[in-house]
Parts: structure tokens; sequence; C-alpha cells
């Protein structure tokens, strides 16, 4: 399953019960667009929930247009740029270092 996260990532948008209900997900889309500095979205605690279930994540801001092509079985991803080690080294440092989302 594909998850489009609610609330631009904030720590209560995808609760544990949530992703083991869907199945958990293999993926998971989360819209970031310009906040205030005062807001760290997503946050640290939802990335790491997604990582400890294996979800890959990606991140509109990081990412950019990320469009889903299914055939009803099975889906294809594709984004405006690709995923790198970069890329999965700042999700790791998020989810599991705990460091704050900043633009």
């Amino acid at each position: 399953p594909v998850l489009k996260v609610s609330a631009h990532g904030s720590g209560n948008s995808a609760s544990f019960q949530l992703l083991d209900a869907m199945g958990p997900p293999e993926m998971a889309v989360i819209s970031v667009g310009p906040n205030p500095p005062d807001n760290k979205y997503p946050q640290p605690v939802l990335i790491r929930r997604l990582l400890l279930k294996n979800t890959d994540v990606y991140l509109t801001d990081r990412l950019g247009h990320i469009s889903i092509k299914s055939d009803g079985s099975d889906y294809e991803v594709e984004s405006t740029y690709q995923m790198g080690t970069e890329y999965a080294k700042f999700i790791n440092d998020i989810g599991y270092g705990g460091a704050l989302y900043y633009r």
C-alpha cells in the first residue's frame, strides 16, 4: 500500500495503529512546502515511525513532483529528483538522529 501522509507530516498524522491496520505501507508521500521557521514538519517522530515499518519516505520539497502510476495491481513511482545516498542519510538523520527538519 501507499500512504499519503496528512498534515505535512505532523507527529500524530500516522500512528503505529494506522500503519499496522493498512499493511504497513511500502511508501509514504509527505507534501512539504515552505513553512514558517517554527514549524518543523515533517516531525522526527513520524519519520522514525515510518522507517521502523520499512516504509520508503518521499518528501515533495526534496524530491519535487511525485507521481504514482498503477495498473491496479502494481505501481511505479516517479519523482523530479532521484533518491540518492544524500537523501537516505537526510531521512535517517531525521528519523533516527532526531534532527529537526530545516529548509
